[in-house]
């Protein structure tokens, strides 16, 4: 992403640990993020994202289920990497930096005639740590909401537009403080 404003339109969905676990390390990019909050705000999140040193200071507005606007700026490395560490210090009271590797997999679709990729398409598949251990979630950005969608057998169910599964309330409560039925 690059310092521009956009409309963000994705969805999001549980995976099923088994496909993590013996799929996942043989497909498509991996990237080791930690991400925190430096400014609470009911309509407005500030957020900070380091991935494989780099750092990426965001401001994201959700203002419909699967719909943000979104802001990033990157950040020179070495300030970058200077300004994580400060904020990490300095990250919002009773909230946790997101740990997380994610795993970016063309999106493929079948046809009579075998397995076909989407251009541009590509499933963002994230694999929680630390305090979120156990939490696996798919997300796809897509043109439109209602994109025509193969789900693939490893997706468990849609949680699009359900807060407790965004980063931000995650960093607030853990999905390893989830009860069972809130993990349903």
């Amino acid at each position: 992403m690059s310092n521009w404003t956009f409309i963000e339109t994705e969805r999001k969905f549980l995976v099923h640990s088994n496909y993590i676990d013996f799929e996942m390390p043989a497909n498509g990019k991996k990237q080791t993020i930690h991400q925190g909050y430096i400014c609470e705000n009911p309509k407005m999140r500030f957020r900070y994202t380091e991935e494989d040193n780099t750092v990426m200071l965001a401001m994201k507005e959700s203002f419909a289920p699967g719909k943000s606007t979104e802001i990033e700026f990157k950040l020179a490395s070495n300030f970058g990497l200077d300004c994580f560490n400060i904020i990490k210090k300095r990250i919002l009271i009773n909230t946790i930096i997101i740990e997380k590797t994610r795993y970016r997999i063309p999106y493929e679709y079948p046809k009579r005639t075998g397995w076909f990729k989407r251009d541009k398409l590509f499933w963002e598949i994230d694999v929680y740590s630390k305090e979120n251990n156990g939490l696996f979630v798919a997300e796809i950005e897509l043109p439109q909401i209602d994109y025509p969608l193969y789900l693939p057998p490893w997706i468990i169910r849609e949680v699009t537009g359900e807060s407790r599964y965004s980063n931000f309330n995650l960093a607030h409560k853990p999905f390893r403080s989830w009860t069972e039925e809130e993990r349903g």
